[in-house]
This record gives structure tokens, C-alpha cells and sequence, in this order.
């Protein structure tokens, strides 16, 4: 399978099993889609085989490891961002996760400058997420 569509078959999955929601800011306003965000890359990637990787932390993504650790990328469509969204912060459905968290996927946020602005790290294998900034409650248990 080419990785354009591998990208829209994981979003495709994403969607399958949530359905459309945004996070608001108390404003009404998303933190997610405003007018800053100039690309959304998605990044395929494989850590150590002996510990999960997660690229994600409190203070943002780790651009070396991810560098050193990318398999695969490729820049989301408008259309295909609006999905991944829609079935990231699903606060209508919940799924219930396993402990695994060994997650493959990151899809980064870039400004216009080429600065990080957010994140989205999935771990299909448990469907757990990891974001920065970091999810609310009611958008995390999901």
C-alpha cells in the first residue's frame, strides 16, 4: 500500500470509529483549526524495538528523535485534517484503550515560520492519543 494511502486509510479508521467533534476554547473557538496552522504533516515512525517511543511530552514533540526515527511522511489534504480532527476529539463516542500506548503515528501542526504548534501521537494497537498541548479530560477519555 503507497503512504498517501495508508494516511487515508488511517484517518478513514479514525473516522469509521468516531464521529465528528471539535475541541473549544471556552470562546467557542478551536484551538485546533485556527488561521496559524499552515500544514498538517503526518509522520510514520519506529522507535528501539525493545521500548515504545513516544515523540510527544508536556513540553511538545521531540524533533531529533523524530527526525532520527521517521519512516515515512506525508501533508494532509484540508479535507483529510477536518476528519482526523473530527475523530480525535469525538466527545459523543467513547472507546475503551488497553495499557500497550506503543503509538506509530504522529500528525504535527506546522505554522506558517515552520514552528511545532500541536500534535497528535495514536497508537492504534490500544487507540490511546497523546497531544500538545494536552487534551482536556472530555476530550482524552474518548
Amino acid at each position: 500500500m503507497t503512504f498517501p494511502l495508508r494516511i487515508c486509510s488511517i484517518i478513514l479508521l479514525l473516522a469509521c470509529t468516531c464521529r465528528a467533534g471539535e475541541p473549544k476554547q471556552a470562546e467557542g473557538k478551536s484551538v485546533w483549526t485556527d488561521k496559524d496552522v499552515a500544514k498538517v504533516v503526518e509522520y510514520r515512525f519506529k522507535g528501539p524495538d525493545e521500548d515504545p517511543l513516544s515523540l510527544v511530552s508536556q513540553s511538545g514533540v521531540d524533533l531529533k528523535k523524530l527526525r532520527k526515527y521517521t519512516k515515512k511522511s506525508a501533508t494532509l489534504s484540508a479535507a483529510q485534517v477536518s476528519t482526523l480532527l473530527g475523530a480525535t476529539f469525538n466527545t459523543k463516542h467513547r472507546t475503551v484503550t488497553s495499557a500497550c500506548y506503543d503509538p506509530h503515528h504522529l500528525f504535527v501542526f506546522y505554522a506558517k515560520d515552520g514552528r511545532v504548534l500541536r500534535a497528535i501521537e495514536v497508537c492504534f494497537e490500544c487507540a490511546a492519543i497523546v497531544a500538545t498541548p494536552a487534551l482536556t479530560d472530555e476530550q482524552h477519555n474518548h
